[in-house]
């Protein structure tokens, strides 16, 4: 509505004005350069609009030759964005599948496509590393350094780089900077980790563990198996170095996580102080669950000079605490041997012997067995028969190897 009593105004006011010229027209003249132009003020201001409306459509048609022409540039390099993510994709594509010629050729394209864009720079670096052009590799991957978008891209492809060649000194270094970072990957502490547990440095990887980044990268269960772990490894190390307070509080920490090899050298920690009345604290509260013959043999070291009946007496009291655990019997079997106590030793062995029992522990039995014949009736066919009953169903010993890596220890 309000639009079209606009128009009905503007044409009245046009009307108007054209009625108003026609009663009074005037006249101008106009002098330029020798030339006189005599003409009315309605056809001055006819020609002026005339002219106002050519001006009007020249500057609209500039805008639409410059408009048109901005297109076909943009639709140029729309085909060509879109040609050069299609190579960037293909050249991915080959990577993953294996075609290192294929890549380097789509790695080229979407380089030319798409302006040296970092994504091609990535997949520049990773088409060289299928290809297994190291130097290539490296040049790329130090150049994704610049930025930081790319950064960790190319810090990971040096550390791979560095880690296959054998440069552990490099490899770390590319990994801790990366650690370095408030992003920083998973992978990175996995390999800083992976590669201090192979040298055995576990000082620097409880440090890296134990960081904000190790905390945010691992679950709690896993966090607590690893660093119970590098602990247990750590109070290993300080105890061989003849620190043994140290060795004390760092196994400790570990036992209290449920880590039953960080039990043993606490006791072995405590008992190289001379801490006996703490050597049996913590034995008699970790034998329930933790009962093993290796925690057995460091109570016993924490006590060498008692004599053995004293020390039978000891291990019927620890015995107690568990007294169904298989390890219980042969602890109280072995000490009693060794007492001379023979018939409280075979009393406790008789129920192991049975086909029912787990081998291992039937082996374990059967020895013990055999040395209770030698020592006491001095029979030698008994033992022999022992020994080859513990040798049929695997009379082996030997603590397992330590994981070597992250990956290894996770594993196992």
């Amino acid at each position: 509505m309000i639009r079209l009593i606009l128009y009905v105004v503007m044409v009245a006011a046009l009307a108007a004005g054209a009625v108003w010229f026609a009663n009074d027209p005037g006249s101008v003249t106009l002098i330029w350069r020798g030339w006189r132009l005599d003409t009315s003020v309605g056809i001055l201001v006819l020609i002026l609009a005339l002219v106002a409306f050519l001006l009007f459509l020249v500057i609209r048609t500039v805008a639409a030759v410059r408009g048109a022409s901005r297109a076909m540039t943009a639709a140029r390099q729309a085909r060509r964005t879109e040609q050069g993510l299609a190579a960037l994709g293909d050249g991915f594509a080959a990577v993953h599948g294996g075609q290192p010629s294929r890549a380097r050729k789509f790695a080229t394209d979407a380089a030319a496509l798409l302006d040296d864009h970092p994504a091609t720079q990535v997949l520049a670096a990773r088409a060289a590393s299928v290809a297994g052009d190291n130097a290539s590799a490296r040049t790329v991957a130090e150049h994704l350094l610049s930025r930081a978008e790319t950064e960790l891209s190319g810090l990971r492809e040096l550390a791979t780089r560095a880690q296959d060649a054998g440069d552990t000194v490099a490899a770390l270094d590319h990994a801790r900077r990366a650690l370095g970072r408030k992003d920083a990957p998973k992978w990175a502490l996995e390999l800083v980790l992976d590669i201090e547990i192979a040298k055995a440095q576990w000082s620097d990887a409880l440090q890296a563990l134990d960081s904000k980044i190790g905390r945010q990268l691992f679950d709690p269960a896993t966090l607590s198996r690893v660093r119970g772990y590098l602990q247990t490894r750590r109070a290993e190390e300080l105890l061989a170095a003849g620190d043994s307070s140290g060795a004390a509080d760092m196994a400790r920490k570990a036992s209290e996580a449920g880590h039953r090899a960080a039990t043993v050298l606490l006791v072995r920690a405590l008992a190289a102080q001379d801490k006996k009345r703490k050597v049996t604290v913590e034995v008699e509260r970790a034998w329930p669950r933790e009962a093993s013959a290796e925690l057995l043999e460091a109570y016993r070291s924490a006590v060498a000079s008692e004599p053995a009946l004293e020390w039978a007496k000891r291990v019927e009291r620890l015995a107690a605490t568990a007294s169904d655990h298989t390890e219980s019997r042969l602890a109280v079997a072995s000490a009693s041997l060794a007492a001379g106590l023979w018939g409280q030793a075979r009393n406790r062995l008789m129920p192991l012997l049975g086909d029912d029992v787990a081998a291992p522990i039937r082996a374990r039995a059967a020895l013990i067995m055999a040395e209770i014949e030698q020592a006491e009736r001095g029979d030698a066919a008994a033992s022999i028969i022992w020994l080859k009953r513990a040798s049929a169903v695997g009379a082996t010993s030997g603590s397992a190897a330590h994981p070597t890596s992250l990956a290894a220890l996770l594993a196992g």
